[in-house]
């Protein structure tokens, strides 16, 4: 099977190494498209980090029916209500970009509506 008919699920849920995978994942491909050098990939681990522990955004993980990770999206609140997104997919699975994307859109409307009805102090 090409890689590109295979099966994938979408998940929120972080397993162990997810992270690491995910800045693994954006140091190799933003090197090979952008010319990015390994600076970049703690850009992108430190808002990870502190979405995790804070519990301030969401991460996605795309996966194949053998759990090998396809690509992630990330919505990280980087203060002052500021969210930062991050895409990351390998070559063969770009075709899957409008639906992380579509959940990113999703989670940013349902964010927005909790945010107005928690009274401000």
């Amino acid at each position: 099977m090409a890689p590109d008919d295979r099966a994938y699920h979408i998940r929120h849920e972080l397993k162990p190494g997810d992270l690491g995978m995910v800045v693994h994942l954006h140091g190799l491909l933003y090197a090979r498209e952008y010319g990015l050098d390994t600076t970049f990939e703690p850009y992108v681990a430190e808002p990870l980090a502190q979405c995790v522990r804070a519990g301030s955004g969401r991460i996605w993980i795309a996966e194949d029916e053998t759990g090998r990770m396809l690509g992630s999206i990330a919505m990280v609140d980087v203060g002052q209500h500021v969210a930062r997104n991050g895409l990351s997919l390998r070559p063969r699975s770009r075709r899957l970009a409008h639906f992380p994307m579509e959940l990113c859109r999703a989670w940013r409307r349902a964010q927005a509506l909790r945010a107005r009805r928690v009274p401000r102090q």
